[in-house]
């Protein structure tokens, strides 16, 4: 026989062919195995689960318990260079050829066929798993030593299943070493992948203690580490500890036992669980067989009913409830485990639902369960029924997520519901659950606690044919297993029969469970209860004699009443009063007793039953509150004044006892009726007096006075109470009727908004300290007192004073600081404290509500109502300084009154303060106003003025008002008068003309004038004049006396301007002098002498038109260049002429009716200047007389006629203009003086303005002419011609000019101005041609203008057709022209030179001035300008030079 090493040597050389010719075959399988191992399990687990199902599978030897061992260790035992080792320890009887054989094979597993042996693998392929986790397996067993590779090794091509003998390591002393003894005959190394070392120990932490319940061999399963340190070794075990109380049915079939598992973590105390195992034989059907299983004849399922907690770590997740002898991944949700044989899917994670094999199973599963729950009730047929009720914990009640499971469910469900599993009360039998019956928790727990006090139960629950549920089952862990098994309650008829078939024994309920018995019927009365129980004598009293009886629901409903208290603190105390009002209403309570078990109840239950009780039997809840309110309202209506006083205690006991609150028994003391001191009941009092004889407002009044409005005084009978309820004498009851029952006294009493009686006459001190009590009381808290009741006591006159009796609110308290001001006792109705013995200061709040004075500085107003009543003008001046120290100021808008003495101190008379002004510096008023500081000190003005309305000095009203009686008495107004008059209109006349002309208007309206005399007239404003012209002035004055003029101060006064007086008698309606004359000039003689004067010479020089020019070019004038040369135009096209005489001027002014006809003055002057404009004239007389009157004379009346003529539209400029051509006339027009002139009053002449003027006068001097560099830019010459002026702006441009870029037109400019300069130095044609180039552009956007400038600035035809050539020039131009040149080509000049050609007619027919267009075709003004040019040269050689 041959030796292990030698049987594996065999191997591989016939098997593998190492050594000899490769086998074709090779290949492929190695590919088989390495596709085989690596797509089978895809899971770290299920190496683990395959070595535990081999070692399950092996055979051992007899009496030797089997076991299994992991070691993992960070030894490198193999020496491959693993950081850790998993170890394999099994005591099986060892490895044998064939199981080598198979090793070395796929799919040659030694266990097939062998199921019914008890063999649980059947993959064939579960040790090559170990390849997921490790490269190199090793095997010790049995003399073998040898190990697999992945990486086939030399010889051969295939991996996994060659087998190689080792010799060297691993040693048997290092594995002795590691394991602790002796190896077992079997002992596996895996060193471990790098990658998988945390995975492979966790899925050892993680062996579910549960993994070996349903192994027949494998009775201990460990798992340990191996360190180098023994402090890190951990060790786990699994054991199966005993096997107890197996039983075997008589058919064999089936078999139960106890199992005791136990597991151990480390070195903490053992953990053990104890199952109830039940293993059934099931018959395999025909339409559930396979291939897999076809020697398979039946079915054998084990249920594991745990009796502890299922043993776990805290590191497993929820325990399988499906095994396939090792645990799946399935979580049932069943409280018991299913072991099986069934077909699992490739990773064993769980099994294959849609395999006939597996349903098979899962039908059989319920009669199994069901076998083994019956079997096991029984099992503890003699236990106490709350020990069998747990077992029905093991009822799958919960609904599993998987529908296969879930029919399983359904299916155990529905047999137990078919099976004798209930316990009943009867004699602890089992029935059917569709048999049984439950009863509500409420009454069961009645039942029980009264069966607990000695009380029978009920006959019903044996006698009407039920199976009660046992009591035990109704606990609250069960009622889902009721519910599960479908288990319904009695009808609620039945309680009602419970009820009644047992006579007594409600009445022997105790009180707490004859209340449970109450609650229960509240809850449940209107679900059929109620029928059979209406006169069942269901319900306790206290009769009349005390003692408890009985009452049905047909009792209370014919009018015996119950009730009882809703709040268990009265429930004695009614009881005790309920004697005293027996006679007022019959009130049957519920005993004591019974009201305090309510009390015991919960919120909710006896809120239930409080509803229930007052709706169906009608017993009333009553508390105290509402027990008193009864009683009120019988109070109400009672005639017995006992009972009134009886109830009013009753009241007042119960709010001292706390059983009524203090808001409640304000509102039943309000209800309350109450009986007087006349013993009259009332049932509504507005207020309660206490009784006469302790009060103090029997002393202050007679009787009561507020009796007839509803304030009633207290019987004496309040005093005197029972003696039974703790008052002993009247001191105490006064306290009752004061403190609670609300009856009041002086100072408490709150008043009433009635008038007080007796207060019209004087008090007594005894009462009139009774009455500042009072009112000091209700002061203090704030009590606010009542109007009528407040005014009869302020204005009653009982209060003794300085001044006889008065009224408090016209009175004052006299103290140190009335005195220290200086007034006396006499002064004011001071109090008198000397009368009542003692100062009144105690009293002062309450003084100070009644109105007096208490404060020194509050008596403003009382004073100023005193104030009138005095005429010593000491003690009036005394109250006028105490109003103005406190800044007094009338409230109301009536008017205040001022006393004015009589001079010399005797008398005096109360006037209105509109009558009287503080000052009057003018004296002009003292007949019209009373004057303040004439009669008070000047301290004293200041109040009168600032806070009495008086004014400080006349207001304009009165100066208006007395220059109107002056109007109207025919006063003659002194210079002086009228100063101050109109001084003061002056000064209010910007603020309030319209107010000054109403109130001058209120007469007739006369203005300060003079006539020919000095003296100051009166005059109509109509007839009043404005002196603005003195010539005017004296030339009227001369003519006639009528015309008045406008009264002025002389001397001037600076308060007074001249101009603003003016103004204001303008606005009033006097007109100025020269705008009421009428001027007309008288016509001269035709045979005056006249001499005409050159332009510029004369009066009317150049200086003249710059001095306008400069004032009209003034930018606030905003008159355009344009404008200024056209208004000038006027005066440059007339003619100056020199005449022999001054002309005659006629002024008419037109004077209103007098004596009923109107009159026209009239007055004629002299003038040395006149402006004839329609005949485009200046006629100027020069006079002989060479002095400096003449000169300002003629000065004069130039610059008026000049500027009056030149501005005729703009009235508002001629005086400015006259003013400056007045100083230039004197001047002589100098143009120096001019300049200096202009420039000191910021007057300027600018270019557009200085070129007009030297295209009118030509000998312009030089000084005045810009630089000679600029005069091209202005437009003029030297030489005296005038030039082109500035165009209105560049235009397109023509040959080479650009006129759009306004650089470039700036520098076209600046070369025209030279070109002007040089063209006036030189005749030759290139000069001339040069300006036409610079000229030409700059004229094109005026054609007019162009024209003009042509005509002046060039005399001959030769330079005309330069410019129009330049026009043509070149081949720059095309299409049209756009000019205007029909005035040069048919120009008068020209036409000269070409005569009547035929070119010529046709350029002047193609022109726009003819043909209406602004442009002229190229062509044809080419050929007409050839034409023209032949013409005028005559020569071919001259036309090549042009």
């Amino acid at each position: 026989m041959a030796t292990p090493r030698e049987h594996v040597e065999e191997i591989r050389i016939n098997k593998f062919s190492i050594g000899r010719e490769d086998n074709p075959l090779t290949e492929d399988l190695h590919h088989a195995v390495k596709h085989l191992s690596t797509e089978l399990y895809t899971k770290d687990v299920h190496f683990l689960m395959e070595l535990i199902q081999n070692a399950e599978d092996n055979e051992y030897p007899p009496n030797v318990e089997p076991s299994l061992e992991f070691v993992i260790t960070t030894r490198d035992v193999t020496g491959v260079g693993a950081s850790a080792t998993l170890l394999v320890f099994n005591n099986e009887l060892g490895f044998t050829k064939r199981n080598i054989e198979s090793l070395c094979s796929i799919g040659r597993s030694t266990k097939k066929g062998k199921r019914q042996g008890g063999y649980i693998g059947e993959k064939g392929i579960g040790f090559k798993s170990v390849f997921l986790i490790t490269k190199q397996p090793y095997i010790f067993s049995s003399g073998y030593k040898i190990r697999f590779n992945e990486i086939p090794p030399p010889g051969t091509k295939i991996g996994y299943i060659v087998p190689e003998w080792i010799d060297e390591k691993p040693s048997i002393e290092d594995l002795e070493e590691v394991y602790g003894c002796e190896l077992p005959n079997t002992t596996i190394m895996l060193p471990l992948r790098p990658e998988k070392v945390d995975a492979v120990k966790e899925q050892l932490a993680n062996i579910h203690p549960e993994v070996i319940l349903f192994m027949s061999k494998i009775r201990k399963l460990s798992v340990r580490d191996y360190n180098e340190d023994s402090a890190l070794n951990r060790v786990n075990a699994i054991r199966v500890s005993r096997e107890t109380e197996c039983r075997t049915t008589k058919n064999e079939h089936s078999q139960s036992f106890i199992l005791h598992l136990s597991a151990q973590e480390n070195e903490k105390m053992e953990n053990e669980c104890t199952y109830y195992m039940w293993r059934q034989c099931f018959p395999v059907q025909e339409q559930s067989r396979i291939e897999e299983r076809k020697d398979m004849d039946k079915w054998v399922i084990t249920l594991a009913f745990p009796f502890e907690e299922r043993l776990n770590r805290a590191e497993n997740k929820i325990a399988s409830g499906i095994y396939a002898f090792l645990p799946t991944e399935m979580i049932s949700g069943f409280p018991f485990i299913i072991q099986a044989d069934f077909l699992l899917v490739s990773s064993r994670e769980s099994i294959i639902f849609d395999n006939k094999w597996n349903q098979g199973i899962l039908d059989c599963i319920p009669s199994a369960f069901c076998s083994a729950f019956i079997s096991l009730l029984c099992s503890v047929q003699s236990a106490p029924p709350m020990s069998r009720a747990h077992l029905f914990k093991y009822l799958p009640i919960d609904i599993p997520s998987c529908l296969e499971l879930r029919r399983v469910r359904d299916a155990i469900q529905a047999q137990l519901k078919q099976e004798e599993v209930i316990l009943c009360e009867t004699q602890d039998a089992y029935c059917m659950p569709k048999e049984a019956r439950r009863i509500l928790p409420a009454f069961r727990d009645i039942l029980d606690n009264a069966s607990k006090n000695g009380l029978e139960s009920p006959s019903a629950l044996w006698s009407t044919g039920v199976f009660i549920v046992h009591s035990c089952m109704e606990e609250d862990q069960f009622l889902r297993v009721l519910q599960f098994l479908g288990v319904g309650f009695v009808p609620y008829q039945w309680y009602s029969q419970c009820i009644l078939s047992s006579s007594g024994w409600v009445a022997d309920l105790s009180e707490d469970l004859y209340v449970q018995l109450l609650c229960f019927l509240s809850q449940y009365w209107e679900k059929g209860i109620s029928t059979s129980l209406q006169n069942f004598p269901l319900f306790k009293f206290v009769n009349d004699r005390n003692r408890v009886d009985w009452a049905s629901l047909s009792d209370i409903s014919n009018g015996h009443k119950q009730y009882f208290s809703s709040e268990v603190e009265h429930i004695s105390w009614l009881a005790r009063w309920s004697g005293e009002f027996g006679h007022v209403a019959n009130f049957k309570f519920m005993p004591d007793s019974t009201q305090m078990a309510m009390r015991n109840l919960d919120n909710q239950g006896l809120s239930r039953l409080r509803v229930w009780l007052n709706h169906y039997p009608q017993i009333t809840e009553l508390s105290v509150s509402s027990f008193s309110k009864q009683l009120v309202e019988q109070a109400k209506v009672s005639k017995s004044s006992k009972f009134v006083v009886t109830v009013t205690q009753f009241v007042y006991f119960s709010y001292t006892n706390n059983h009524i609150d203090w808001r409640y028994f304000q509102t039943l003391c309000s209800d309350l009726p109450t009986l007087d001191d006349s013993g009259c009941i009332f049932r509504n009092p507005k207020a309660k007096l206490v009784p006469a004889s302790i009060s103090k407002w029997a002393k202050l009044f007679e009787s009561n006075p507020w009796a007839k409005h509803g304030l009633v005084a207290l019987s004496r009978a309040y005093l005197k109470p029972p003696r039974a309820y703790g008052l002993k004498g009247e001191d105490d009851l006064e306290l009752f009727i004061r403190n609670d029952l609300g009856a009041v006294d002086i100072p408490f009493l709150r008043p009433l908004d009635v008038a007080m009686p007796g207060l019209s006459s004087p008090l007594e001190k005894e009462k009139v300290f009774l009455l500042l009590e009072w009112i000091q009381h209700l002061t203090v808290n704030d009590q606010t007192l009542p109007d009528v009741f407040k005014r009869s006591i302020a204005e009653g006159r009982w209060l003794r004073t300085h001044k006889g009796y008065q009224s408090p609110r016209v009175s004052f308290l006299f103290n140190s600081e009335w005195q220290s001001t200086g007034f006396q006792l006499k002064d004011l109705p001071f109090i008198a404290n000397s009368f009542y013995g003692k100062p009144m200061d105690d009293f002062k709040r309450a003084l100070q509500h009644m109105g007096v004075v208490v404060e020194f500085g509050k008596g403003c107003d009382l004073i100023n109502e005193h104030l009138q009543m005095h005429k010593d003008m000491q003690v009036i001046t005394r109250l006028y300084k105490y109003l103005h120290r406190f800044h007094w100021k009338p409230i109301d808008s009536n008017p205040v009154k001022i006393w004015i003495p009589l001079h010399g101190g005797l008398g005096g008379e109360w006037k209105y303060s509109k009558l009287c002004v503080v000052h009057d510096d003018n004296g002009l008023f003292h007949n019209r106003l009373e004057i303040l500081d004439n009669f008070y000190e000047e301290a004293l003005l200041p109040f009168f003025s600032s806070y009495l309305g008086v004014s400080l000095h006349p207001k304009i009203e009165d100066y208006c008002s007395l220059w109107l009686n002056w109007v109207s008495t025919g006063h003659q107004v002194s210079a002086g008068e009228c100063c101050s008059i109109w001084r003061n209109i002056l000064k209010h006349w910007t603020s309030s003309s319209e107010k000054i002309k109403r109130c001058l208007r209120k007469g007739p309206l006369r203005l300060p004038a003079y006539a020919s005399i000095e003296a100051i007239q009166l005059s109509a404003p109509n007839e009043t004049f404005i002196p603005d012209d003195l010539k005017l002035k004296e030339m009227f004055t001369r003519a006639s006396a009528r015309p008045k003029f406008a009264w002025h101060p002389n001397p001037s006064d600076p308060e007074i301007p001249l101009d603003s007086l003016f103004s204001t008698y303008i606005h009033l309606g006097a007109q100025n002098i020269s705008q009421a004359t009428e001027k007309s000039d008288i016509s001269i003689s035709s045979n005056i002498s006249l001499r005409k004067v050159p332009a510029g010479k004369g009066m009317v020089k150049v200086g003249l038109y710059r001095i306008i020019l400069a004032y009209l070019a003034h930018p606030s004038f905003k008159l355009s260049p344009d404008k200024r040369h056209q208004i000038v135009s006027t005066l440059v096209e007339s003619t100056v002429y020199e005449a022999a005489e001054p002309f005659t001027i006629e002024y008419s002014l037109s004077l209103p009716a007098e004596n009923g006809e109107a009159e026209t003055v009239k007055a004629r002057t002299t003038s040395l200047v006149r402006w004839e404009k329609n005949e485009g004239r200046i006629l100027i007389h020069i006079s002989d007389a060479h002095n400096q009157k003449e000169n300002m004379s003629l000065a004069t009346d130039l610059a008026a006629v000049i500027s009056a003529g030149l501005l005729s539209n703009y009235p508002d400029l001629v005086a400015g203009l006259c003013e400056m051509v007045k100083i230039g006339c004197i001047l002589g027009f100098d143009d120096d003086a001019v300049n200096y002139m202009l420039q000191c009053k910021n007057f300027q002449m600018f270019v557009e303005d200085k070129s007009f003027l030297a295209s009118h006068f030509p000998e312009v001097n030089e000084s005045f002419l810009p630089s000679k560099q600029l005069r091209g830019f202005y437009g003029c010459s030297s030489g005296g011609r005038k030039s082109i002026s500035s165009p209105a702006k560049p235009m397109k441009s023509t040959g080479y000019f650009s006129v759009d870029c306004p650089k470039r037109w700036e520098k076209n400019l600046f070369s025209l101005k030279q070109a002007i300069i040089d063209v006036e130095e030189s005749t030759s044609d290139s000069v001339k041609k040069k300006l036409v180039r610079l000229l030409f552009p700059l004229a094109t956007g005026d054609i007019e203008q162009l024209n003009n400038c042509l005509l002046k600035l060039i005399g001959d035809a030769h330079l005309k057709i330069l410019i129009i050539l330049e026009a043509l020039g070149g081949n720059e131009i095309s299409g049209t022209v756009p000019l205007k040149l029909d005035n040069i080509l048919c120009s008068p000049e020209l036409k000269n030179h070409l005569g009547g050609s035929e070119k010529t007619e046709q350029i002047s027919s193609s022109s726009p001035s003819s043909s209406g267009k602004d442009e002229v075709d190229v062509e044809t003004l080419k050929a007409a300008v050839g034409a023209m040019v032949l013409n005028f040269y005559g020569k071919e050689g001259e036309q090549q030079k042009i």
